[in-house]
């Protein structure tokens, strides 16, 4: 039997190795000194080579947008996705908003400096931006479902603007770093927020 495709499997796994110590340490160094850290300094606390850098993410906004999805898959946002989709509607909106802070207590310091950084880069923005439309397509998904089970007292718009508001990272991170409460205690009282504004008043 050839070993070919056996050293082609050592090969992804050290392939998948690298970017990984590329990210984290990209993660390390935007955590510990925000957006001016350079892809040398990248390079060398990741232990590569600065081409390698280049090969895996092309640029440095690649690198960010590397950090982002890494961030995304450390949180599970497949996870926060089954509970859009799966949870009954009558425990949707408690439930999407306890996962939303679930999401974003992964990693807030992260969160923070990508949201620093996309204030003063418009490529940063942009990533941001695209993020931001799949968590609008997931609160399109929450209102649709609790509509059609006529648990809804306002209109659509105004439905997704309240989820927006209180899923939204900046509200997560002013209860739980700026007053200091915990996840399930930031997430009761933003679900305490939405449901009288959302709930059907008969």
């Amino acid at each position: 039997m050839s070993p070919r495709p056996y050293r082609l499997g050592e090969r992804a796994v050290a392939v998948a190795d690298t970017r990984r110590r590329i990210v984290g340490a990209a993660r390390d160094l935007l955590c510990a000194g925000g957006p001016q850290a350079s892809l040398d300094e990248v390079a060398r606390r990741a232990d590569v080579a600065r081409a390698t850098v280049y090969q895996h993410f092309g640029s440095k906004l690649g690198l960010v947008e590397g950090v982002l999805a890494d961030l995304e898959e450390r949180a599970d946002l497949a996870g926060l996705t089954r509970v859009v989709t799966d949870t009954p509607p009558a425990q949707l909106v408690g439930a999407v908003i306890a996962d939303g802070c679930r999401y974003w207590a992964t990693d807030p310091v992260l969160a923070r400096r990508i949201l620093g950084l996309a204030a003063a880069d418009p490529g940063a923005a942009a990533l941001v931006a695209r993020h931001d439309e799949g968590r609008l397509a997931l609160l399109r998904t929450v209102v649709d479902r609790l509509a059609a089970a006529g648990l809804l007292g306002v209109g659509a718009d105004e439905a997704l603007d309240v989820l927006w508001l209180v899923t939204s990272f900046d509200a997560y991170d002013t209860l739980a770093s700026a007053r200091g409460r915990t996840t399930r205690a930031a997430a009761a009282l933003l679900t305490d927020i939405a449901y009288p504004r959302l709930a059907r008043r008969d």
